[in-house]
């Protein structure tokens, strides 16, 4: 429930740029047999992709779980996603110009 009382009941949820950059993945890869190593991958795929895709995002993270039995939480120390910027459009310069291509 949000300050305005919308409620929302899915299996997934995902706001702001995540709700049209993640969720389409979500839906794909969610299962409701994950197991605890599978959903923390896809959760991890989720945030690299956000992290490429927003320049002002970074890709140190942390991510909860509520245990379902007790209502437990527990909260990961803050971690960095591993990422590749190593693409050959990353490495070469597009235009080949001198100097770093800026104005």
């Amino acid at each position: 429930v949000n300050k305005l009382g919308t409620t929302v009941e899915e299996n997934m949820f995902a706001t702001g740029f995540g709700s049209y950059l993640v969720i389409a993945l979500l839906r794909e890869k969610y299962r409701p047999d994950l197991q605890e190593g599978e959903a923390r991958a896809l959760l991890e795929d989720c945030m690299r992709i956000l992290f490429y895709r927003d320049c002002r995002a970074s890709n140190r993270i942390q991510i909860a779980k509520v245990s379902e039995d007790t209502g437990d939480i527990l909260i990961s120390d803050p971690y960095e996603l591993e990422t590749q910027w190593d693409a050959a459009s990353f490495v070469s310069p597009v235009a080949d110009l001198e100097g770093d291509g800026g104005w």
